[in-house]
């Protein structure tokens, strides 16, 4: 093991798709950790799959679980993380206050987007998937050991989770950034209704009949469009929450798509232009 870290006390926690979950303590100062084993490891999709998991969760992504170390040369592959007692924002559903379900849409939008831009999309964002520090400060994380959107090899479906899953992901379409947009919409249909959602629902919750701050109605109903291009990226949540309207953003959007569409037209009349000129020469 990497450090020479061992663990020690070790008894199950729970299981998820393709991992065994065990709470056990540090053999040099005995603070609870948790240590996920891959399971099915002599498989090599998914000892492949788990050792890319690793190296994500030894990313240290600011948001993150806390990754202490790993043994990736092991018969069954395993990691150990920092264990949080708190328990999951599943369990605050419907309980937050508007000024906390800012609080979270902001770190939640920030950690997702430093998680895209280090290793691509999530795959698996809802409640449960948000720890709790005693302090209340949150983490994302993964308690039952699903991995983060690498289930997608071994899933007829792709991934995701019934109900927080995008409806690309739905109709088989690998979870991607603008996916995970829309799991950020469910999660926060979660939060406010205390309701988990299901696959094809309309996330609006004032159509079910629940009191939503309006900045956060139209965050939801933005980020759960039906085609993914349309959906906002993390970066724009995060200019929408610090008050920038989204008339601004979406225009914003698309002049930088004009431009980089000139650049792209710009690459392709040079490369004809060479071409030609190459011809001209022989």
């Amino acid at each position: 093991m990497s450090n020479q870290i061992e663990a020690i006390n070790l008894r199950p926690y729970g299981s998820g798709g393709r991992a065994d979950v065990f709470l056990g303590n540090l053999r040099n100062n005995g603070i609870p950790v948790i240590v996920k084993f891959a399971r099915d490891a002599h498989l090599p999709q998914v000892r492949r799959a788990f050792l890319r998991e690793i190296d994500i969760m030894s990313k240290q992504i600011d948001g993150m679980v806390r990754f202490i170390a790993a043994n990736k040369t092991a018969q069954r592959p395993f990691y150990i993380m920092e264990y949080l007692p708190g328990g999951t924002l599943a369990g605050y559903a419907s309980r937050l206050q508007e000024p906390q379900l800012r609080a979270v849409a902001i770190w939640l939008a920030k950690t997702l987007s430093g998680f895209h831009f280090k290793a691509g999309a999530h795959g698996d964002l809802k409640p449960l998937n948000i720890l709790v520090t005693q302090e209340g400060n949150l983490k994302l994380g993964d308690p039952l050991g699903n991995g983060f959107g690498l289930d997608v090899l071994f899933s007829p479906d792709k991934g995701g989770t019934e109900g927080y899953r995008a409806p690309e992901v739905v109709m088989g379409a690998t979870p991607s950034v603008r996916s995970d947009t829309y799991s950020f919409a469910a999660t926060f249909f979660h939060l406010v209704t205390g309701r988990p959602p299901v696959d094809g629902q309309n996330l609006d919750p004032s159509v079910h009949g629940f009191a939503c701050p309006d900045w956060l109605r139209q965050l939801i109903v933005l980020c759960s469009q039906p085609d993914a291009d349309s959906r906002p990226s993390m970066n724009e949540i995060l200019r929408a929450l610090q008050g920038e309207s989204w008339t601004s953003i979406y225009a914003q959007r698309q002049k930088d798509t004009a431009i980089a569409g000139i650049f792209v037209l710009g690459l392709a009349t040079l490369g004809l232009a060479a071409l030609f000129s190459k011809s001209a020469s022989a």
